[in-house]
């Protein structure tokens, strides 16, 4: 038997990584290991929204609890107001969301992340331009992002307007895991550093079991922090070539 490829991104998803891998013949299971939810309370001031210059989304979930909570308090962005992403994925939400801003996001010669995001906000004159910069995130997060702007003379705004926290695997999925670690094995998606410890945590006390497995993710931090717990076949890749890594890992 193949492996079966192991997605752990929590909802909602728009990646495309399942579809792909799907329509490969390769067999997918999707088992977030982080619930999302919006926050208990809005704590946007309206006078921070309307004096930033531009808005980072640290993922497409920012942007899609940002949305909502915009929406349901009649506020937006600033009409001059740059929008950006960290990532492909945030940013066709970011213009799905709002369709006439203006989005950056690091195209593949950048990097991925908060580093090829940096560049491409330096390449369009954006940190030079710019004074006052939002970025939207869970309850923590892009810490490092933070200093960035602030180093480079900017203000630098927190909404956090999503929070994070373990999602529980059902018994059903932590059985089929099991069972598929000795019919063909697994192939571990994973893109978040607390996500990775939210799986690793609800597969003890068997989680070494899992550490020959295969581990694919998106980011040199992710990958170390897998291989600090154990993981011994951990594969980073970029962002758009996730799934075809995936899938060559199935046999």
């Amino acid at each position: 038997m193949s492996r079966l490829a192991v997605l752990t991104r929590p909802h909602p998803v728009s990646d495309g990584v399942e579809a792909f891998l799907r329509a490969s013949g390769m067999a997918a299971v999707h088992v977030p290991v982080l619930d999302l939810a919006p926050a208990q309370v809005f704590a946007l001031d309206a006078s921070v929204l309307q004096a930033c210059d531009g808005v980072v989304f640290v993922s497409q979930h920012a942007c899609f609890f940002a949305q909502q909570q915009l929406e349901q308090y009649g506020l937006t962005w600033p009409k001059n107001a740059w929008l950006a992403g960290v990532g492909k994925a945030s940013g066709v939400a970011i213009q799905s969301a709002w369709p006439s801003a203006r989005v950056i996001t690091p195209t593949d010669l950048d990097g991925i992340d908060s580093d090829g995001l940096w560049l491409a906000l330096e390449r369009a004159g954006l940190i030079a331009a710019s004074k006052r910069v939002l970025v939207v995130r869970a309850q923590t997060g892009r810490d490092a992002l933070l200093r960035r702007f602030e180093l480079a003379g900017l203000r630098a705004d927190v909404w956090a307007c999503y929070r994070r926290a373990p999602a529980v695997i059902g018994a059903d999925d932590l059985a089929l895991l099991a069972r598929q670690l000795d019919d063909g094995g697994l192939v571990f998606s994973i893109t978040s550093v607390e996500g990775l410890h939210s799986l690793v945590h609800q597969l003890l006390p068997s989680a070494a079991k899992f550490f020959g497995e295969p581990l694919v993710t998106l980011h040199p931090a992710i990958a170390a922090a897998a291989q600090a717990l154990g993981f011994r076949r951990v594969f980073c890749v970029p962002p758009q070539a996730v799934g075809v890594k995936i899938l060559s890992l199935r046999d």
